[in-house]
């Protein structure tokens, strides 16, 4: 198990286009748990739903997990 966090101040109620807040915190939870991307079984993302969050959510978990996303 571990645990990442980022603050994402690229806008007030917007997240950062480019996914890089999100991204660097789920590196930060894998380095925490010793985990390479081919371990993670699951990830529960925010799930709001909106296009904007979809898109940053999609492109941080490719960044982080790369092939295995």
């Amino acid at each position: 198990t571990g645990f990442g966090s980022a603050f994402d101040g690229s806008h007030t109620l917007a997240p950062s286009p480019d996914g890089k807040p999100l991204a660097h915190a789920i590196g930060a939870a894998m380095r925490e748990a010793s985990a390479s991307p081919a371990e993670v079984g699951y990830v529960a993302t925010h799930g709001c739903g909106t296009k904007l969050n979809d898109r940053s959510e999609t492109r941080a978990l490719h960044a982080a997990f790369g092939a295995a996303a």
